[in-house]
């Protein structure tokens, strides 16, 4: 898996553009791998986010925004609900297997 924030070229163009202004692994100010306060759901919010605009060309930043509105506009209830509830039936399957490890 490339992550592209971390490649090379990526890293060599942000570097002369914007010195001293880089927040990473490895930058001036360092970043935590996961901020400690992100749940599953954020996870989710943003991956289903991402599906959603990057399916769309989108030609100027006020369509990307348009399009990202429409995104979280099409986040409903039901799918929040099965979301977390997929994550408690996870984490009840991780400690059970847990209990049988111990």
């Amino acid at each position: 898996m490339v992550v592209f924030h971390l490649a090379d070229e990526v890293r060599t163009h942000l570097n002369y553009t914007m010195p001293g202004g880089g927040i990473d692994r490895g930058g001036p100010i360092a970043s935590p791998l996961r901020p400690p306060d992100v749940t599953p759901l954020d996870i989710f919010l943003c991956g289903y986010m991402k599906n959603l605009v990057s399916q769309v060309k989108n030609k100027d930043l006020q369509q990307m925004k348009a399009c990202m509105r429409n995104a979280v506009a099409a986040v409903t209830h039901s799918i929040l609900q099965n979301t977390w509830t997929e994550v408690e039936y996870r984490l009840g399957c991780s400690a059970s297997i847990g209990a049988l490890v111990m």
